[in-house]
């Protein structure tokens, strides 16, 4: 039976304030309760024994409450939308399968709750939360994504004292605080709408004729003033395309297939170009970006590119430019011309799998499928022009340079060079070039990854780096000791930064920072980094520098290849406000990893991952009394004991635990399924494949 609480968040959910949906909307009863209610606000009534359903009708009742994912706001506007409809099992499969057409057709009987909750947001807000309709359904949206686009579409108000980035940040949390949008668990920097809620702001996008869709089973006639276009699963809509006007339209979104020759010079108001994880987008494909003239946000992350055409200069309004994860190796000199440009994204993303994206580059570089530039044998053998030719070459195509790959002797070459010397194959890795000029972007907020090592004065750009006093973020990689030095006191101004990363075969130069020049051994960490909230770190540390245990913000470390030790660990373990962990591949070496006592007070995610050699991880009572997700994977010497992973009983505000890709390991996940079922919050385990909450015991892939 629901509690009361849930009952009257359900049902008398008109009287909260206008604007907020409060509580209820996060809330997840369990199953049985979710059917309850949802049978009960079909049936007019409240009560168990007055509300039931026939068996026919239990199987679509489970689809419609997995299409309402467990939240009571939901459950209870379908059940009072559904509550004067025939009670069949054809009724409920029909609603199932168009449930978004069937809110708008019937959106007066909506309840009360969620109208008034769009109805008294605030005028600004408004218009953000509409931006949702844009994202496919259960479409995770990354936060800086979102962000960003609002800020280039000139949605957040500017504020006299806070920066404009501050201020769509709250601006994003008040949507959270109001429960108009969801934060995942899993990924923090993520969030979604709920599916009710988004059909909504849809049909009021459509309504207000800012947003059309252009969907596989989309048969709209677009109007032609329409803002907002989005393509998604396309299916040869050209005769759609033909109704639309493209000079009215503001922003561009694509998902899936990429239209041929959608990208047109006509968009001359176009703000907003997102076509990330866009399949089959070509290079000739922005043959007319330069043509946009008022573009703000141009994404191209994930996708198939290889080059940025040169009149992408002509975008003097462009402040996001965002190339990672693409096949672009080398930013253009004209770059350095986008005097507005405050976010510049390239290279690889800091993931788990980074190491293998590196190794699998430095692997195509010998045989020849890398273009070679920064390579002394290539330069020496071809020429330093003839080299940076075929890097920009509109030939190039994938990570092959078509005209280095066809001269005589160049794999040999590349071969040699990597064997014969040392200090280059330590910077080389799949990295973008620093473009000449960087210096000159004096509004960049946040710049990486990009590689300012190695050679054609690109180094000495670093010391440059000083000019850039709004910098926030930056993320270097390829740096030889040297180099990395100077990095070290080039970032002496960088006053503002929050986060850094640095990708480098060896980061040893870290430590000089341990050092006061003035006053020998330092005391806390360098005043100007004394503010970082997000450390990434991947090459071989050996020892942890000091300061970054003093680091009283930091929120988020990752690390990566820095081959620490336990005493290194115990460094790290008073860090007052450190969230999350991220312990991967070769990041620790030992074969025990050891969390003691009354140590990482905020800790709330600990993710340990490829560490080969471990063979226990303990956690005594009293360590990271606010842990939420603890995750070991890739761990195949862990033991097959209540020594393997232990400490988890103790772990009092555990949500979540997962043991994946570590082998057999029966007698530790039966251990962990003894433990877990006796937790007082009963934490889901994932073994293997699958997710389970253990009832009588965990359910996994090798047991369906």
């Amino acid at each position: 039976m629901p509690s009361a609480r849930l009952q009257a968040d359900a049902c008398g959910a008109g009287h909260r304030p206008r604007g907020q949906l409060g509580a209820a909307g996060h809330r997840r009863p369990s199953d049985a309760a979710a059917a309850e209610l949802l049978t009960a606000r079909i049936c007019n009534v409240y009560k168990k024994s007055d509300s039931t359903i026939s068996p026919d009708m239990e199987e679509r009742a489970s689809h419609i409450l997995k299409r309402c994912q467990g939240l009571p706001l939901a459950i209870s506007t379908i059940g009072c939308f559904h509550a004067n409809r025939p009670k069949t099992s054809t009724e409920w499969r029909n609603l199932h399968e168009h449930l978004g057409a069937e809110l708008e057709f019937g959106l007066h009987h909506i309840p009360e709750v969620i109208v008034s909750s769009y109805d008294g947001l605030p005028y600004d807000l408004k218009s953000i939360f509409l931006y949702f309709s844009i994202f496919p359904e259960n479409h995770d949206i990354r936060r800086t994504r979102l962000l960003r686009r609002w800020m280039a579409e000139g949605l957040i108000t500017k504020n006299r004292d806070m920066p404009v980035e501050k201020v769509a940040e709250r601006s994003y949390k008040e949507l959270i605080n109001r429960s108009m949008i969801q934060p995942l668990k899993a990924k923090a920097d993520r969030c979604h709408v709920h599916n009710i809620l988004r059909q909504i702001i849809l049909f009021k996008s459509i309504e207000e004729n800012q947003l059309f869709l252009v969907e596989k089973q989309s048969n709209e006639v677009p109007q032609s003033k329409t803002r907002h276009l989005v393509v998604s699963r396309w299916e040869n809509k050209d005769e759609k395309l033909r109704n639309i006007n493209p000079s009215y339209i503001r922003s561009l979104t694509i998902f899936g297939e990429c239209p041929l020759s959608i990208i047109s010079p006509k968009m001359r108001l176009l703000r907003v170009l997102d076509l990330e994880d866009t399949d089959n987008l070509k290079n000739d494909d922005l043959k007319h970006i330069g043509e946009l003239r008022h573009l703000r946000y141009l994404s191209l992350r994930g996708t198939s590119i290889s080059k940025l055409p040169s009149s992408l200069q002509n975008l003097r309004y462009l402040e996001t430019l965002d190339v990672q994860d693409t096949q672009v190796m080398q930013l253009p000199s004209h770059v350095a011309k986008l005097e507005k440009l405050c976010y510049l994204l390239a290279g690889s993303n800091f993931s788990k799998d980074l190491l293998q994206k590196m190794k699998s580059g430095e692997e195509n570089h010998k045989f020849g499928l890398m273009p070679c530039l920064g390579c002394k044998s290539c330069e020496g053998l071809f020429g330093l022009e003839l080299t940076k030719a075929a890097w920009q070459s509109s030939q190039a195509s994938n990570f092959g340079c078509l005209g280095l790959r066809s001269l005589p002797g160049q794999q040999a070459a590349c071969q040699d060079s990597i064997q014969t010397d040392p200090e280059r194959s330590k910077v080389f890795n799949m990295c973008v070039r620093a473009p000449e000029g960087i210096e000159k972007l004096m509004n960049l907020h946040t710049l990486g990854v990009v590689n300012f090592g190695y050679g054609n004065g690109v180094a000495g750009r670093l010391k440059k780096l000083t000019n850039l006093t709004n910098l926030r973020r930056l993320g270097v990689e390829g740096l030889t000791e040297k180099e990395g030095k100077d990095l070290c006191q080039s970032i002496s101004g960088l006053r503002r930064l929050e986060r850094f990363e640095v990708r480098s075969d060896s980061l040893t130069f870290l430590t000089q920072m341990d050092e006061d020049e003035s006053a020998g051994p330092r005391v806390g960490p360098p005043k100007i980094l004394r503010y970082l909230v997000s450390l990434r770190l991947c090459g071989n540390l050996s020892s942890m520098p000091k300061w970054i245990g003093s680091l009283n913000d930091l929120a988020k470390l990752k690390l990566l290849r820095t081959k620490l030790k336990q005493g290194d660990i115990e460094g790290l373990q008073n860090l007052r406000n450190l969230t999350l962990l991220g312990l991967w591949e070769n990041s620790y070496i030992g074969d025990s990893l050891l969390f003691c006592a009354d140590t990482f007070p905020k800790l709330k995610f600990l993710d340990i991952d490829g560490l080969d050699e471990i063979k226990t991880v303990e956690i005594r009572k009293g360590a990271m009394p606010e842990l939420k997700k603890l995750s070991v994977m890739k761990c195949p010497s862990l033991q097959d004991s209540e020594s393997g992973l232990s400490g988890v009983p103790d772990l009092l505000n555990l949500n979540e635990v997962v043991l994946k890709q570590c082998g057999n390991k029966e007698m530790l996940t039966k251990i962990l399924q003894g433990q877990i079922s006796d937790h007082i919050k009963r934490p889901k385990l994932l073994v293997g494949k699958s997710i389970g909450r253990p009832t009588s015991g965990t359910v996994t892939a090798e047991q369906r």
